[in-house]
């Protein structure tokens, strides 16, 4: 490129928040306001800030406490108290969370949803309120709110279509970060005092309703750093996503629809059935069902009684369940439609519109006598970079937030991820700001630079090689077969071999057929597979460590929740190139852990609610 310098860009900044989400707008937000002008705080995102990721495709809801909402004028149920949500949250988590971080969430819940909230308003997007203390919306009005909130802090640095690959680091801290520039392919130096990443999480699977570059990039840079990251065994599947039609598939509308018309006066829910007919209502013990109805306990009831089905045989062809609306009458189920179609025209300001697709195909198959093919859809991962209540990792000046980090719902999340970011981002977004000013001086060395921008553009400097897309498709393929909702030793052992030669045979070959840093899409793959891959190896290890079922995490051959044996968090450490993997008590404020074992995961739910 002309350059003697190995980066071709210099961007010098004192808070660097990379992520264009919830996570990454609320930390500079929050840095922008600590530091009071006395100080650079700039947004690196993938792609447009408040428009990208998955922020903008969530169902969306968010909440705060009773108490609160009623004091900001809310019709709530106040004793949805701060005290009962932390309870939740922690018995939700069986038991994993760090309570240090549950108790930022609850306490601090409330006064960044009501900043959402006026953000939005400001904006003219629509929340709609539900008892006991919570708002439902789209995320298309969480991204618009955000970048309302941007718009009110103006001396906000924005660089956006830009992946930052890698941080630097002096003398034990963070200095900065590598990233590229998506559409030029310049390689652009970040000097920053703090770094946080609000990055978002990782979906090895090939069948999910997340944006499709959730690839654990934050979680594999912080692992490349030499930072812990733990819970890499807990996926979170969402049921009820679309199986088919095929120009639907991963479409979590029939899910929402699903879900809204069991309240909504006047629409005609489906009867859920898996592919001989049978009613999932005769299959569920009727004490789970009432729990699902009214907790956020209903993906992890629902998931595992669905691929307990599928997994013996009585699944649908796609390896689903039905939403049956056989003898419906088409005429009321038409009604019920049009109402579900007004509603979400608040939000889209269109008709017959969910997250920007044409829904009216899913009212004709009905209508034309065919069920909605339905399965589990992945949309998150507890797993994450290893932080503390403020977002810090063991790094100085590194932070993490959201999705990007763990800790806050341990094995299973029934809570809000949207209110995870903002309040994680909020948080983060102080303390690198509070932490700058104890900084000093930035001394990056250009070898470490060297070794970052020789590692990212291997890819194209190689001749010939492997496709990164045909690498991403057999890392799903891997992690369909060893890492779903239902596991075994067999089943993890044998995805392990087979990771290991991907790692050995294909990742080492990876190639880019054009040799142009000029947008090169094949570029960008190679280097979202390669964090992929790292976050799928700790995903395995940790699955297969852990001989119990806990949360989301269900071993066939293993099916007791055994907390005398595994109330204990997975942690992956990356030293010369191999995982190496640790055991930790969940840090605990409030809540003792349990003792014993429990049957399973549904008795472990039902003994929550005795």
């Amino acid at each position: 490129m002309g350059n003697l310098n190995p980066h071709d860009r210099e961007i010098k900044t004192d808070v660097l928040a990379v992520g264009g989400g919830g996570a990454g707008v609320t930390a500079a937000i929050s840095a922008f306001r600590l530091l009071d002008g006395k100080g650079k705080v700039t947004i690196a995102s993938k792609g447009p800030v408040g428009r990208s990721g998955n922020t903008i495709i969530a169902a969306a809801g968010i909440s705060m406490d009773g108490e609160s909402a009623g004091t900001y004028g809310y019709d709530a149920d106040e004793s949805f108290t701060k005290e009962v949500w932390f309870d939740e949250i922690v018995r939700q988590g069986f038991h994993l969370s760090d309570q240090r971080i549950v108790e930022r969430f609850v306490e601090s819940a409330a006064p960044r949803v009501k900043e959402l909230l006026e953000w939005g308003e400001r904006a003219g997007e629509y929340f709609h309120f539900v008892r006991p203390a919570g708002f439902f919306t789209s995320g298309k009005a969480v991204g618009s709110a955000l970048r309302q909130g941007l718009k009110e802090h103006p001396g906000i640095e924005i660089v956006e279509d830009v992946i930052i690959t890698d941080i630097l680091t002096d003398d034990g801290r963070c200095v900065g970060a590598i990233g590229i520039d998506v559409y030029s392919g310049e390689v652009i130096l970040f000097k920053a005092k703090a770094v946080i990443l609000g990055t978002g999480g990782f979906q090895p699977f090939s069948f999910k309703c997340t944006a499709s570059d959730m690839t654990g990039d934050g979680i594999g840079i912080a692992l490349r750093a030499g930072l812990p990251v733990a819970d890499m065994e807990f996926p979170l599947c969402i049921p009820g996503v679309c199986i088919t039609p095929a120009s639907r598939r991963g479409s979590i509308f029939t899910g929402i629809y699903s879900m809204v018309s069991e309240t909504v006066p006047g629409m005609i829910p489906p009867k859920t059935t898996n592919g001989r007919g049978d009613l999932f209502s005769a299959i569920i013990p009727k004490p789970l069902i009432e729990i699902a109805k009214t907790t956020g306990w209903i993906k992890l009831i629902y998931a595992y009684y669905w691929w307990r089905e599928v997994s013996e045989g009585r699944g649908s062809p796609g390896g689903g369940v039905y939403f049956s609306f056989k003898d419906v009458n088409i005429d009321d189920f038409d009604k019920g439609f049009e109402t579900l179609s007004g509603m979400l025209s608040l939000w889209y300001k269109a008709p017959m519109t969910y997250q920007g697709e044409d829904i009216s195909i899913f009212r004709d198959e009905v209508v034309g006598g065919r069920d909605w093919e339905v399965g589990l859809g992945h949309e998150y991962s507890n797993g994450g970079i290893v932080v503390d209540e403020n977002g810090g990792t063991s790094l100085p000046g590194l932070y993490a937030a959201g999705e990007a980090s763990s800790g806050c719902f341990g094995a299973y999340r029934g809570n809000r991820a949207l209110v995870e970011m903002i309040v994680q981002g909020h948080a983060s977004g102080e303390h690198a700001a509070a932490y700058v000013g104890e900084a000093g001086e930035l001394n990056i060395d250009e070898g470490q630079i060297e070794k970052h921008v020789g590692r990212i553009t291997k890819y194209i400097d190689r001749k010939k090689g492997v496709s990164p897309a045909s690498v991403r498709k057999r890392l799903e393929s891997t992690a369909d077969g060893g890492f779903g909702f239902l596991r075994d030793e067999k089943g993890i052992l044998k995805a392990m071999a087979e990771l290991e030669k991907i790692k050995g045979e294909m990742l080492p070959e990876m190639a880019t057929t054009s040799k142009s840093r000029v947008y090169n899409p094949e570029w960008m793959e190679a280097l979202a597979v390669e964090n992929l891959a790292l976050c799928l190896e700790a995903g395995f290890a940790a699955a297969g460590m852990r001989r119990e079922s806990r949360g989301t995490h269900i071993r066939s051959d293993h099916p007791k929740v055994d907390n005398d044996n595994f109330l204990v968090r997975i942690f992956h450490l990356l030293e010369g190139g191999k995982l190496m993997q640790s055991l930790e008590k969940p840090i605990t404020t409030k809540i003792e852990p349990p003792k014993g074992s429990v049957e399973s995961v549904m008795e472990h739910i039902l003994s929550c609610l005795k």
